[in-house]
């Protein structure tokens, strides 16, 4: 109880976790394969949006054509999911752009619109399509990732506020998590921009979720490692998700 990690050991820490994490799934499968089951866990990674937007559909669709399925499914950064996919410590990951790396795969790319979150009492909630720019002097909760949703909505901004040089409103708030950003919107804290798989697939009760007048792409895809036969059950699921 006294211990305290230095700065060098959480330096360490995300190695050390992938390490650790390889060496679980080694001693469960040997213990699968000591109980006679031979099926091999299916291992993803995905971003907390496709974890919670995407992926539990797509994994009811392959349980309903293949029957049931060894799952361990980990929610991390897009980034995370990127270094599990090249590390081989998961069979597929799925993550929003980019995904240009020589040590990937990417076996499809996807699109959808961005939509607004508002809490039910706003005034915007009424409106079947919601104006980009009547959001503009309205507080913002935006990802904190500045080079991937982030990006893409301060690339239309300019034109949402009429004035070339506009950035988001100050002060806005930041998360790394569209489930975060929607309690938030629901607490009066603000409007958001967000990618619609949470939002629609993991609707937060108090709030409503509108389509914006200007489309604002979300991309995402499904990546596997380059170079490396791609099982059965990866395969299938990438189908599902597609």
């Amino acid at each position: 109880p006294r211990v305290t990690p230095t700065e060098q050991a959480y330096l360490l820490y995300g190695d050390v976790e992938r390490a650790l994490g390889g060496l679980r799934h080694i001693r469960a499968r040997a213990a699968d394969i000591a109980r006679g089951s031979a099926a091999q866990p299916l291992v993803l990674a995905a971003t907390s949006a496709l974890a919670v937007g995407l992926m539990p559909q797509a994994l009811r669709a392959l349980e309903a054509r293949n029957g049931v399925t060894p799952v361990r499914l980990r929610s991390a950064a897009p980034e995370q999911v990127v270094q599990d996919v090249l590390n081989g410590v998961v069979q597929l990951g799925a993550s929003s752009l980019p995904l240009e790396h020589k040590g990937l795969q990417v076996l499809w790319l996807g699109q959808a619109p961005c939509v607004a979150v508002l809490a039910a009492s706003d005034p915007l909630a009424a409106l079947p399509v919601v104006p980009l720019a009547a959001l503009a002097q309205r507080r913002i909760v935006t990802m904190s990732n500045p080079y991937r949703l982030r990006h893409r909505l301060n690339a239309v901004w300019p034109q949402a506020a009429g004035a070339a040089d506009a950035a988001l409103q100050q002060p806005f708030i930041e998360t790394n998590s569209s489930i975060n950003a929607q309690a938030l919107v629901r607490a009066g804290l603000g409007v958001a921009v967000l990618e619609p798989l949470t939002a629609l697939g993991a609707p937060a009760e108090g709030v409503v979720v509108r389509p914006l007048d200007l489309s604002i792409p979300f991309d995402f895809g499904v990546v596997v490692p380059a170079g490396r036969p791609i099982s059965e059950p990866a395969q299938a699921l990438a189908n599902a998700l597609l």
